[in-house]
């Protein structure tokens, strides 16, 4: 006879998390949450249930087509099963959560009975709610009158919202404003059993994000950026126009990023073209800015393959080739230095050699066999990696009407961090060195946004100088990448000669800064146009968008101090092994007047502020 057939099964739900807050949003619902003590790896999907609190209608929820939701549930019940559309039915299968529920309590609240021990969802919103055993309890078979026949059914159509089992908070979006709605959590296992967790009733509701209440305040600066190649080549018919157009069609066109990029590029810049070709000196770093962007698009569309490697090939060795050196010391006649492409990227490694430098000094490291006879001048530097922090606060104040602050009465007058990168290459050196230099940096700050009453007013906080009341779930966001390319001047003479290891330097160079404001719901944020007066989710208009570039300028003076005369072993190990020349750490002061060169539309978002880094010379 056949073996017996061995059936694996799970009858056990998963625990229930621990609710925080659930709080009503601008056309959403966050809902955060701890994960339990125990059996977190049970939970492995967690979905969220909507229905309107008065029984009408749920619309489409955004990424939850309604009408067809059951191939999104993560979870079975016996009525999906088994097709049963009953009014009356209920869920089989489903685990009481005992858990506070944070909302009003309703009367008469209790536990729906599902026909089994522990089925049905937990109504915690009585003092007692979660207490009672779920099939056994004193309240067993008493049904919340208050639930949706639709959550009380667990039914698929209400699924608005998901996330995995090891989030801790979800974001219902695409609810409207002002409507109650009815929200149960599932918590779900890879057998499909669910938790299921009754919170309450929850509003929707409008609030005022950073962008806002900048336009509100009196700011004039609109969203956009410049890039725009017919406004800086003045021409159609330009032949560097013509590249960046056979670029689009024969390479961008072809992949979906893309083309995603080309919709972006024509949705964002043609209201602003204007702006490039009113303005020479906008326009004269429009020119700057797109070189590198024509001469990758004509060698790419208008060579063969063959073409493109000979030119690859002598970029390389015009960029990376190394200068004829002087006679090298012993040590240099048997050792190999990286190309200056390695040298570059084992620099960020070196760093740990700096940092401890002071902690070798008793030690015997192991560079003490290598020659410190180094003559340090057979080979001169010809790039300058820098990597800095500093604090940061755009002056985007410094362009609206009337004296008034609403950047910084919305995200606070302290500064924030800047991380910045800049390469120099340089070219010239009379005692010194002179060159390029390029810059790219990041920063971010967040702040809850204002929350607004039923007339669409801000609501004064008198325990914060009569400031806006802040909304608790909802929270908008500044980014800010500052990039610049200019020159650079480093005088080199006093360590070079004298051997001072300190090398003051200054650069000046052309700004341009993108920056972006984000609505609550992640997405960049809106305000009013004549055109469209009311913009945001549903709309089926585009308003004043949040996010743009500003043109500018920026004047750094610094000090840099090689560390090499600092612990002389260490500098003769990166130089040996690792390829960098010099390195050591730096501070300087910076002045960015990057405001699109005192235009009253543009966002102004310089500021004077200092930096301090490390830098590697190779």
């Amino acid at each position: 006879s056949a073996p017996p057939l061995e059936i694996s099964y799970d009858m056990r739900p998963p625990p229930a998390v621990d609710i925080s807050s659930i709080n009503g949003a601008e056309n959403a619902i966050e809902i955060n949450w701890d994960l339990p003590s125990s059996r977190q790896d049970d939970i492995r999907f967690i979905q969220v249930l909507c229905a309107r609190a008065d029984g009408s209608e749920l619309p489409d929820v955004d990424g939850f087509p309604l009408e067809s939701n059951t191939s999104q549930a993560k979870f079975l019940t016996s009525l999906m099963a088994c097709d049963d559309d009953s009014d009356n039915a209920h869920p089989t299968a489903i685990s009481v959560a005992s858990s506070a529920r944070l909302g009003p309590p309703q009367p008469d609240a209790g536990i729906v009975d599902a026909g089994i021990v522990d089925a049905g969802i937990v109504d915690a919103g009585s003092p007692d709610a979660g207490t009672a055993d779920a099939g056994t309890g004193p309240d067993a078979g008493v049904i919340d009158e208050t639930l949706p026949t639709s959550l009380y059914n667990l039914d698929p159509k209400t699924i608005c919202g998901e996330t995995t089992g090891t989030s801790t908070n979800v974001r219902v979006q695409g609810l409207e404003n002002g409507v109650e709605y009815r929200i149960v959590l599932l918590m779900i296992d890879d057998a499909q059993n669910a938790t299921a967790l009754d919170l309450g009733t929850h509003t929707p509701a409008p609030v005022l994000d950073g962008w806002e209440h900048y336009q509100e305040s009196g700011g004039n600066a609109d969203g956009g950026y410049c890039f725009v190649a017919t406004a800086t080549y003045g021409n159609y018919n330009h032949p560097f126009v013509k590249i960046l157009r056979t670029f689009r069609d024969e390479t961008l066109a072809h992949s979906a990023w893309g083309r995603g990029f080309i919709d972006w590029y024509y949705d964002n810049s043609p209201a602003l073209a204007a702006f490039i070709a009113e303005h020479p000196v906008v326009r004269a770093a429009s020119y700057l800015l797109l070189a590198p962007l024509v001469v990758f698009a004509a060698v790419l569309e208008y060579t063969t393959l063959l073409g493109k490697f000979a030119l690859l090939l002598a970029f390389g060795l015009a960029v990376f080739g190394r200068r004829r050196r002087r006679a090298a010391p012993t040590l240099r006649a048997t050792t190999t230095r990286p190309p200056a492409r390695t040298r570059a990227l084992v620099a960020l490694a070196s760093l740990l050699l700096l940092v401890g430098f002071s902690a070798t000094a008793n030690a015997q490291p192991y560079w003490d066999e290598l020659n410190e006879d180094l003559d340090r001048e057979d080979s001169t530097p010809n790039w300058n990696l820098e990597i800095k922090l500093g604090p940061y606060h755009p002056a985007i104040d410094a362009n609206v009407s009337g004296g008034a602050k609403p950047f910084e009465e919305f995200f606070g007058n302290e500064y924030q961090l800047m991380t910045v990168v800049s390469l120099d290459r340089f070219f010239s050196f009379p005692m010194g060195q002179l060159g390029i230099t390029g810059s790219l940096g990041f920063s971010r700050q967040s702040a809850k946004a204002f929350a607004l009453d039923s007339n669409g007013n801000t609501i004064p906080d008198p325990d914060n100088n009569g400031l806006p009341t802040r909304a608790d779930g909802d929270t908008s966001t500044f980014t800010l990448i500052p990039t610049s390319i200019g020159a650079v001047y480093r005088f080199t003479e006093l360590d070079d000669k004298y051997g001072i290891p300190l090398v003051p330097y200054g650069k000046l160079a052309l700004s341009y800064y993108l920056w972006k404001f984000t609505a609550p719901d992640g997405n960049t944020s809106e305000s009013p146009t004549t055109g469209c007066p009311a913009p945001g989710p549903g709309s089926d208009c585009e308003g004043n968008l949040a996010r743009g570039g500003s043109f500018g300028y920026q004047a750094t003076i610094g000090i840099a101090v090689r560390a090499e005369r600092i612990d002389p072993g260490a500098a003769l190990s990166l130089r040996n092994e690792k390829g960098v020349e010099l390195a050591g750490f730096f501070l300087e002061a910076q002045l960015a007047v990057v405001d699109g060169f005192g235009s009253d539309k543009k966002l102004s978002v310089g500021d004077t502020n200092w930096f301090a880094g490390i830098n590697f010379e190779f």
